[in-house]
């Protein structure tokens, strides 16, 4: 009767939120690939809201901060599902100058190209600006949102995610891609924000492992943790000597 109509809506309905998701992700996919093909040298893709940014190389001097993450599993305390989720922010630590800076991030990019997307009137505009070379620091404070795909296997940023850059810096190095001093800071800070996200999602699953979604599905206890993050690479000014 009503009963099983509802039920069936309801199916149709998660069947075609997944295939809209699936379509989504898949788009954003092939834009980052159209965008930075890996034949002109891309190495590194990454996206916030309609910015895009490829890199020929990412050298990371150092990532510092601590992450909070509340974890949410895939069924309620009542007994009831729910879709996993995982609450990260990004706080300051004893090695970023207090508790109230933030986390810290310098990275030198080579042969970085920036795509921001504008839907005009049905058109897709896709304006873009490459540096050789650009050198860029900051503290921030982030919160992101993510929650667990089971089809897909993956995480999906949901709204409510935001990244307050507290410090935003261009270094002396940049100036040998000179291109990055004329380049507008609204765009170089899109440009920090992307790489923020990309790299958190990266650290993410990388130390929390692959499978951990799948893990959560079928979870009964949630939890909170908090992590000290120290990423060190070598310093930028080595590549100026």
């Amino acid at each position: 009767g009503g009963g099983g109509g509802s039920a069936d809506i309801e199916l149709l309905l998660g069947q075609l939120e997944d295939k809209l998701l699936r379509t989504q992700h898949d788009l954003e996919d092939a834009r980052r690939a159209h965008y930075f093909p890996a034949a002109s040298g891309f190495s590194l893709r990454f996206s916030y809201n309609d910015t895009y940014v490829g890199f020929k190389e990412l050298l990371l001097e150092h990532l510092s901060g601590v992450l909070r993450i509340s974890v949410a599993a895939g069924t309620s305390a009542h007994g009831h599902a729910q879709v996993p989720s995982l609450r990260v922010t990004w706080e300051g630590g004893a090695g970023c100058g207090g508790s109230g800076s933030g986390g810290a991030l310098r990275f030198l990019g080579e042969g970085v190209s920036v795509v921001n997307r504008r839907d005009l009137f049905g058109i897709s505009l896709a304006p873009n600006i490459s540096f050789t070379r650009i050198d860029l620091s900051a503290r921030f404070k982030a919160v992101l949102p993510l929650v667990y795909l089971p089809k897909r296997r993956s995480w999906k940023l949901e709204s409510g995610f935001k990244i307050e850059l507290l410090q935003f810096k261009r270094e002396a190095s940049s100036a040998a891609g000179a291109e990055s001093e004329y380049a507008p800071e609204k765009l170089l800070r899109l440009l920090m924000q992307a790489v923020i996200e990309g790299m958190t999602r990266h650290l993410l699953m990388g130390q929390l492992g692959p499978h951990l979604g799948a893990y959560l599905k079928a979870a009964r206890h949630g939890a909170e943790v908090v992590v000290d993050v120290s990423v060190r690479g070598i310093p930028v000014r080595t590549f100026d000597a």
